[in-house]
């Protein structure tokens, strides 16, 4: 995929790789069908969408928890994953399927008043990024949230090797600012107990200060030492992309 990073190739290995990881004895939670601590707090964080946009949606299990009394569309450009999909949506509060990339979002400007990603960032191809987020702003409404998720680049290879590319909060919030966005931190460091909250934008640096005195010590030998307990200290990359309004 990093040779050649087309949508082609992207589908076509990723549905290789999906099929392959849902026969393998233990791999059955590459869709589990229960909602993970972020979904919840996407979850809790989208109350008063009404229109969502997930992206990257794997199984649907987000979409699927989101629909009800609300219109939402769950997009995948593989096979697998809508195989996956229709297993699990049955009912009449269902997302909409739709088999796309995430670089050429296939709906109207101004569609949705929030989009979501939980599972995507890391595997475009590094050239992709600055499309994929110029498509998002594009099908947002003005006033319109991207919640995204993707893994901290600082804990090192993760996935088996599969993430194309992993972020910082810095290098992800000069991408966003490129595009468009407003970019603000969302911390779920409390979502365990029910409390997400996007914090005020001056806190943004202090979280990239955080994050680059933890790369300074992760490189002089830190990460191998601490294992585990290094990687506490560093929270995935959460954020809320707000479009400005009109």
């Amino acid at each position: 995929m990093l040779s050649e990073p087309s949508e082609r190739a992207f589908r076509e290995a990723y549905d290789e790789v999906h099929a392959a990881m849902r026969r393998r004895p233990g791999r059955e939670t590459i869709y589990a069908a229960s909602l993970s601590q972020v979904d919840r707090s996407f979850l809790r964080a989208l109350k008063s969408a009404c229109r969502i946009l997930d992206i990257g949606a794997g199984n649907g299990r987000f979409a699927l928890a989101a629909s009800t009394d609300r219109s939402v569309v769950a997009l995948d450009i593989s096979t697998e994953a809508f195989t996956a999909m229709r297993d699990l949506a049955t009912g009449h509060d269902s997302p909409t399927f739709c088999q796309a990339s995430a670089l050429h979002l296939p709906f109207g400007s101004c569609t949705f008043d929030a989009v979501v990603s939980l599972d995507l960032v890391e595997h475009l191809h590094p050239d992709h990024l600055d499309p994929h987020l110029a498509e998002v702003y594009r099908v947002l409404m003005p006033g319109g949230r991207y919640l995204l998720h993707t893994p901290s680049s600082l804990h090192g290879s993760t996935s088996l090797g599969l993430h194309l590319h992993e972020y910082r909060l810095r290098e992800l919030g000069r991408a966003a600012i490129r595009a468009g966005f407003r970019p603000r931190w969302l911390c779920l460091s409390l979502a365990r107990f029910g409390w997400v909250k996007t914090l005020p934008g001056w806190l943004w640096p202090v979280v990239a200060a955080w994050e680059a005195v933890w790369n300074v010590a992760g490189s002089a030998g830190l990460r191998k030492v601490g294992g585990r307990w290094y990687a506490i200290a560093i929270p995935d990359v959460d954020v809320d992309l707000v479009k400005p309004g009109l």
